[in-house]
């Protein structure tokens, strides 16, 4: 929950649920956990502490602290030391002008959850420990410190208990104090991008603060962008996904520092867009159930009339991967969609028929482009030995915002002179493998012309042109006697001749 973290960072995670780390995996774990937090558990970590988190003290420094004028926050800065802020004080009011950007820019996040409706954060009167002189009072803390490069920013909690089915934790979080060589386009864009991530880490935690990484880092990635479309850290994060793109979205942390887990906000972005902001909203707030992250998402889109839940918005997320860079169409997919990578595609020639065996884990996908002759057909095989077969879908750069699915045992039609093949698994939690079999498809029969339709039978009797019937009246249906004034008319007409 830190941007940038260093090995270092990682290594302090031992006592996870009073860090800014995720826990670890396994539910007898995570039953032995909650049990042995029926108490709450603190520890004094900010920067005035004796013992500080990650040695990010102020040495003895004389911390201050500037209210935010909506009165949610405090914001911790030094003078002196290596954690001195920045001295710009630009209306000459004794506060810095980088702690009171900070504090208003806290303050608008946090109207805009509290209108959103979100959980507020657990106040540090539940759960904290306090072994210097800051915070305590309810109010959230954010501290300046210098980070030498290592991060930008970091949430930490203060004190975790077990509640219900889940754990949650109070927090502050601790943010760079100069940006100096951070590459950021000014000050206030760094601000607004750390407020807004890191807070969210917050706000996390008072819902569920067991969720995984990638989990935690795509929801805070993607909030972002959701409080601050103008910023550009969230698209240079979300970019990172397309080269992994055959990676399962929930695989883990590779390594101290993996951005896979902020690239996983392609994927809450994508959420937002297809289905509503609201989506990731109530998805947090099933995971208070402890079921974890995948169950949580599942109810929350069938929730939102998702027919087919989690495995259908991922395979339409795996559709819109196919239209970015040069492959991008205007009005269709991600607005950001020309300036994204592309993902990496298996180039195939059809010809007149191939098998193309191809091997998917869950919740990921593997592309090809097909170069087509002639209409073609495909049909979604099983593979021996695998018992769940992929689901496919064809994207037609004529039809890009239609992609077509084509299920296992199921035959669709590639047509044009290229398509391309979005293969996921058809499990959210299991890998897949099947055969795409594509073959020549059969020639398609013009529809016949419609034969014209016969002439109506004449009725009985109705040629005779009188004495038919009873009466002596009876005339052709097909022809009509002249009346008699019709007949004096012409002989009038003809005299005038």
């Amino acid at each position: 929950m830190s941007r940038g973290r260093s090995a270092a960072a990682w290594a302090a995670c031992a006592a996870w649920a009073l860090s800014a780390c995720a826990a670890p995996d396994g539910a007898e774990e995570a039953i032995a956990r909650r049990a042995a937090m029926d108490e709450v558990i603190t520890q004094p970590i900010r920067p005035d502490d004796p013992v500080p988190w990650l040695d990010l003290g102020y040495d003895g420094a004389e911390p201050r602290a500037w209210e935010t004028p909506g009165g949610g926050f405090k914001v911790w800065w030094v003078e002196e030391g290596r954690h001195a802020a920045r001295r710009a004080d630009a209306d000459d009011d004794g506060i810095p002008d980088i702690v009171e950007d900070v504090g208003e820019v806290a303050d608008d996040v946090l109207a805009q959850l509290d209108a959103e409706g979100w959980r507020p954060v657990v106040p540090d009167t539940e759960l904290s420990a306090l072994g210097g002189g800051t915070g305590g009072d309810g109010r959230f803390d954010i501290y300046l410190v210098d980070f030498g490069g290592s991060a930008d920013g970091a949430m930490v909690r203060n004190g975790c208990q077990a509640r219900g089915t889940t754990v949650v934790c109070s927090a502050h979080f601790l943010m760079e104090n100069d940006f100096a060589g951070y590459g950021y386009p000014s000050i206030h864009e760094a601000v607004r991008v750390l407020v807004s991530h890191e807070y969210f880490h917050a706000v996390q935690s008072a819902y569920n603060a067991e969720l995984p990484a990638w989990f935690t880092e795509g929801t805070a990635t993607w909030f972002e962008e959701h409080f601050n479309p103008d910023q550009e850290d969230f698209e240079r994060l979300a970019n990172l996904y397309f080269p992994q793109s055959s990676r399962s979205l929930d695989s883990g942390p590779r390594g101290p520092v993996d951005g896979f887990n902020y690239a996983a906000s392609l994927f809450f972005y994508y959420l937002d867009l297809r289905y509503g902001w609201e989506v990731v909203r109530e998805a947090l707030e099933e995971t208070r159930l402890g079921d974890g992250p995948l169950a949580a998402l599942e109810r929350a889109l069938t929730a939102a009339g998702v027919e087919g839940g989690l495995i259908e918005a991922f395979g339409g997320f795996a559709a819109w991967n196919v239209l970015t860079g040069d492959r991008a169409v205007e009005g269709v997919g991600y607005p950001q969609a020309v300036g994204f990578d592309e993902v990496d595609t298996l180039e195939l020639e059809a010809g007149v028929g191939l098998n193309w065996d191809v091997e998917v884990d869950a919740l990921a996908a593997a592309y090809a482009r097909v170069r087509l002759d002639e209409r073609m057909s495909l049909e979604v095989q099983a593979l021996e030995g695998w018992s769940n077969t992929p689901r496919v879908y064809i994207v037609s750069p004529e039809h890009p915002d239609a992609p077509i699915l084509v299920r296992p045992g199921e035959v669709g039609y590639l047509e044009g002179d290229e398509v391309y093949l979005v293969v996921i698994s058809e499990e959210s939690a299991g890998d897949a493998a099947g055969r795409m079999a594509i073959r020549r498809a059969p020639q398609e029969e013009p529809e016949p012309e419609p034969e014209p339709e016969p002439e109506p039978e004449p009725e009985p009797g109705a040629s005779a042109a009188a004495g038919g019937g009873d009466d002596g009246c009876a005339v052709s249906p097909q022809r009509s006697a002249a009346p008699l004034w019709v007949l004096a008319l012409v002989g009038v007409l003809g005299l005038r001749r």
